[in-house]
């Protein structure tokens, strides 16, 4: 999702721009895009922007394996910022394919772009036996359950860490999945844009997903980008 918000005029609410589903609140323009489009205004203006790209797909399993989950898109939120008058394509991401059977990741998520900026995709869930890890991406995917005498499968880390400055996007890694203390054969959770995803839960219970960050962009507060669960075998 790309949702854009700016000021309306002073005498009557009408928008300043086209593009995506447009609603008004609290003095605000909103556009909300669920799909691919393009924002047009026809003169500058000042925006908020909240980026949000497209989560990982879980890990395959089959018998006794356990896939790990898909990490979530990474988010990225602007506030006050100058946008010139023109023309913008928006891509909003898509979510990754799960992994087919065993050993088969699931596929990164596709990033969103607009504004000159891009929101990485989550990194797919690992699976056994040779894509055990998880695969980085806005949040990592977690790792698989696959083998008790072989070592750990780690989730993988996120390529837009939560940091100060919010250019940098929310992001955090996937859970682990560790054979030697995991009998119970489960995967770990991906990494949401809020925390980071559980290890490997018991009783072939896969570990939660992340959690996401909230944003009232839209006039209400909105969880986005949550990590997929781990899959227990």
């Amino acid at each position: 999702v790309i949702i854009v918000r700016y000021q309306i005029g002073k005498v009557t609410a009408i928008a300043k721009a086209t593009g995506g589903a447009i609603s008004y609140y609290g003095g605000k323009t909103i556009h909300v895009f669920t799909s691919s489009g393009t924002f047009i205004n026809a003169a500058p203006l000042t925006v908020d922007y909240l980026i949000v790209a497209g989560g990982g797909g879980g890990g395959g399993a089959k018998e006794t394996v356990a896939g790990g989950g898909g990490g979530a898109g990474a988010v990225i939120y602007k506030t006050s910022s100058s946008l010139s008058n023109g023309s913008y394509s928006l891509v909003v991401g898509a979510g990754g394919q799960g992994g087919f059977a065993n050993n088969e990741a699931g596929t990164t998520g596709t990033p969103s772009t607009g504004f000159s900026l891009t929101a990485d995709g989550g990194g797919g869930g690992g699976s056994y036996p040779s894509a055990k890890n998880g695969l980085p991406g806005g949040s990592g995917g977690g790792g698989a359950w696959y083998s008790s005498t072989v070592g750990s499968a780690t989730g993988a880390s996120s390529s837009s860490p939560d940091t100060v400055s919010p250019d940098s996007g929310w992001g955090n890694a996937g859970g682990s999945a560790d054979p030697s203390a995991n009998p119970s054969q489960s995967g770990g959770g991906g990494g949401g844009a809020g925390t980071v995803g559980s290890n490997w839960a018991s009783s072939g219970v896969g570990g939660a997903g992340g959690g996401g960050q909230s944003f009232s962009i839209s006039g209400s507060s909105v969880t986005y980008a949550g990590g997929g669960g781990g899959g227990g075998s």
